[in-house]
């Protein structure tokens, strides 16, 4: 590589500033085991929409979404559609390689997954407990 041109990498600015190349999964089941999705590449962005009426956990880890909600705190709760409208989270401008899902209830859950992806190839550092994950 010529000097002075910096390769793709997790702290690298420029490979956040473009546009991130799409990627989309549609019809995943949530179920009561956590579900991993992985991302071929770093994520510049995410979108999840939930097409059911029962509750999903979202994290970034399996403990995270495992965990009794009354102990723990490391998922994000997505609520399930109301009448027709499916319910989604806003555009995330998170960099990540993988998420876990799991319905929060009784029910599976149906849900939709978008993102913006970048060059880098994997994250140096693991995400861990010690940084609130679970």
């Amino acid at each position: 590589m010529p000097l002075g041109i910096a390769s793709p990498s997790e702290k690298n600015g420029p490979s956040y500033e473009i546009s991130g190349k799409p990627w989309v999964t549609g019809s995943l089941t949530v179920g009561s085991t956590a579900l991993e999705v992985t991302f071929p590449t770093v994520t510049r962005w995410i979108q999840i929409v939930n097409n059911d009426t029962n509750d999903v956990r979202i994290g970034f880890s399996k403990n995270g979404v495992d965990a009794n909600p009354a102990a723990n705190t490391n998922y994000y709760l997505l609520e399930g559609q109301n009448a027709a409208t499916s319910q989604a989270t806003v555009r995330w401008e998170l960099r990540c390689k993988r998420i876990f899902l799991k319905r929060d209830g009784s029910s599976d859950a149906t849900v939709s997954i978008i993102a913006g992806l970048t060059d880098i190839p994997d994250m140096n550092i693991a995400l861990t407990g010690s940084a609130g994950i679970g």
